[in-house]
């Protein structure tokens, strides 16, 4: 994924509330107040399967007011902070509303200085991570993903936090490094879609590392493992609509060649020509619109070119324009 195509899957833990007893609520009565105001929030927090409806600027509009009243009532407690600037992250997705990443992160250093048992350092990294990652701080984006593999005990997170890394190490140019850490991001990997995110990633850095006929295996062994790829409406399965699965592109334009790198593999295999004509016909056009819409400016202008040139020569008939996205 990433391409970089940023295996934003969240890992899915999300800070809880130390179980203090009781007796702290009757001493501080602002404690159940704080309580009710992260409850509340984390209710309105969308999962890895929401989808990027209009409601949710509203609804996250609503959860960072709780964020904010919480920590306005204990400005010293890091799930607060923490949990602000998850809201904070969901409502950058915007682009009027890019600015509000840099909040995030403010908040999450917060966080972390005020996280003195180090309970939450995990998520912390994680999510600064991807902050940083969005504001184009690979340096420091790539030092947190370290440090959260560092912390990492379920093999699926480090799966998942070994995959951004790879993508920060291919967006800084360092495909072979990328390379590895998909290799190493596959042997963790236990859940398919997890695993299908670090072959789609390790089938991109392979290509662009010019090992193009094992990219196209290792797209295919994605193909087989995504767990969307029987989804009608979605013809490249979890890629057809990667936010809904929490994966996001940086920069956005690498979505086109993950897409029709993944089409271009399919095709290779298929027998059934009008399928397989559909397929590449589909990965062509893809191929241009990462070229059109910024790629042909990016380091990896020449594979998309080489691509595209490629397909045309194969495939026989006129062109159909646009990027179909009927299933089979």
């Amino acid at each position: 994924m990433r391409g970089v195509l940023f295996a934003a899957v969240l890992l899915g833990s999300t800070a809880g509330l130390a179980d203090e007893p009781f007796w702290r609520e009757v001493v501080d009565p602002d404690l159940r107040t704080f309580r009710e105001e992260i409850a509340t929030g984390r209710s309105l927090l969308p999962d890895s399967e929401d989808e990027g409806d209009l409601g949710k600027l509203v609804r996250m509009g609503e959860a960072l007011a709780h964020f904010d009243r919480a920590v306005a009532i204990r400005p010293d407690d890091p799930v607060g902070h923490l949990l602000r600037a998850r809201a904070l992250r969901e409502l950058a997705e915007s682009p009027v509303l890019r600015t509000k990443n840099r909040e995030a992160i403010a908040a999450l250093r917060r966080a972390r200085e005020l996280d003195r048992d180090r309970e939450f350092e995990e998520d912390v990294a994680f999510d600064l991570g991807i902050a940083l990652t969005v504001e184009g701080d690979f340096d420091g984006a790539l030092a947190e993903y370290d440090r959260g593999l560092a912390l990492c005990v379920s093999p699926d997170s480090r799966s998942i936090n070994l995959s951004n890394a790879a993508e920060v190490l291919m967006n800084r140019g360092r495909v072979r490094e990328a390379i590895e850490r998909y290799e190493a991001a596959i042997a963790e990997a236990r859940l398919d879609g997890i695993r299908s995110l670090a072959e789609y990633g390790l089938a991109v850095a392979l290509d662009r590392d010019d090992q193009r006929g094992r990219a196209l295996e290792v797209m295919r062994d994605g193909w087989n493992h995504d767990p969307n790829r029987a989804d009608p409406n979605r013809l490249c399965g979890t890629l057809t609509n990667p936010g809904d699965s929490g994966v996001f592109f940086v920069p956005a334009h690498d979505h086109h060649y993950y897409v029709a790198l993944q089409l271009e593999a399919r095709a290779a295999v298929e027998a059934d020509e009008a399928i397989r004509q559909r397929l590449a016909e589909t990965s062509a056009n893809e191929w241009q619109e990462f070229l059109s819409s910024g790629g042909a400016a990016g380091p990896w202008a020449r594979q998309a070119r080489e691509h595209a040139a490629a397909i045309d020569h194969r495939r026989v008939g006129r062109p159909r324009r646009g990027t179909g996205r009927r299933g089979r």
